[in-house]
């Protein structure tokens, strides 16, 4: 046994099922840490269908209602918290999701700080600044923010999130990111100590199945992904490599204006839009990919 830590991760996305790429990267990590002899707990909000409490891969997954219906739950997962909301523009899905955000907020803190009660945890993980870390850093004295984005500089319901993650940052013991751009982004806001630490992954054995020029993209279809402009720039290409194709992986509300673009721009035949993948598909499509696009606006 390498480590003998009891660690709660705390986050706002777990994979519900087999195949789920929702959370699939922490997943990862917590298979890994336990693995590594660590007893690894996750807290996570519940969709409706995944059982409240079950272990998998060695880690015991916790999973939180915060609607009286549990089929009522749809704040999460989908393009994440903060996209949900923002999505939800007007009308009654405005209202909803309004009302559904302190909820969440309420239920998510009471269900930590039970657990914490219950588990005693040596520290725990969360994943996003806001709300997790926030709650997390308020509930524990050894909490570690591993931030994987830079939400916690946009707003919701017209609130900025912003002084809400410095007191979450000034808060924890320390801050994780991915990428030398974001430790500067966070070290603006806080005298915490801020790391890098890059996500890996332990790939499925998959075969490389060719080397066609193929550009693939995958993320939830959604404005700030950026992948209006993915299917422009690759009309572009497509007049000097007549052979190149697009794979889009990934759902979402802009499902159907990508592929009315790529018909307006001549290239539908060469645009496929296919889905959500598996976790050892969507590796079986990076293996096959000439090149892979990530045109996200933010």
């Amino acid at each position: 046994m390498l480590l003998s830590l009891r660690v709660i991760h705390f986050t706002s996305v777990y994979p519900r099922f087999h195949g789920d790429v929702h959370g699939w990267f922490i997943e990862e990590l917590c298979r890994q840490l336990a693995e590594l002899g660590c007893e690894v707990h996750v807290l996570c909000p519940h969709d409706g269908s995944s059982p409240l409490v079950e272990e998998s891969h060695g880690v015991m997954v916790h999973r939180f209602t915060y609607l009286l219906s549990r089929r009522g739950n749809k704040l999460t997962y989908r393009a994440g918290m903060k996209d949900n909301v923002s999505l939800a523009a007007s009308g009654v899905a405005a209202i909803l999701a309004a009302a559904q955000l302190p909820s969440y907020l309420r239920a998510a803190a009471s269900s930590l700080r039970k657990l914490i009660r219950k588990l005693t945890p040596d520290l725990v993980n969360a994943h996003w600044t806001v709300p997790q870390g926030l709650i997390s850093a308020l509930e524990h004295p050894n909490t570690v923010i591993t931030e994987h984005g830079l939400e916690f500089k946009g707003r919701v319901l017209g609130v900025s999130l912003a002084p809400l993650a410095k007191v979450a940052f000034q808060r924890a013991r320390v801050v994780v990111v991915n990428s030398r751009y974001m430790r500067e982004q966070v070290k603006k806001l806080t005298s915490t100590p801020v790391v890098t630490i890059r996500m890996g992954v332990k790939p499925p054995r998959v075969e490389r199945r060719g080397s066609e020029p193929v550009v693939l993209a995958c993320g939830f279809l959604i404005p700030r992904k950026g992948f209006h402009h993915l299917v422009a720039a690759f009309s572009i290409v497509k007049r000097e490599l007549k052979d190149a194709q697009l794979v889009i992986v990934g759902e979402g509300p802009m499902m159907e204006s990508l592929r009315s673009l790529a018909r307006r721009l001549g290239v539908e035949g060469a645009v496929h839009l296919v889905g959500k993948l598996t976790w050892r598909q969507l590796w079986s499509e990076y293996l096959r990919c000439a090149v892979f696009a990530h045109p996200a606006l933010e």
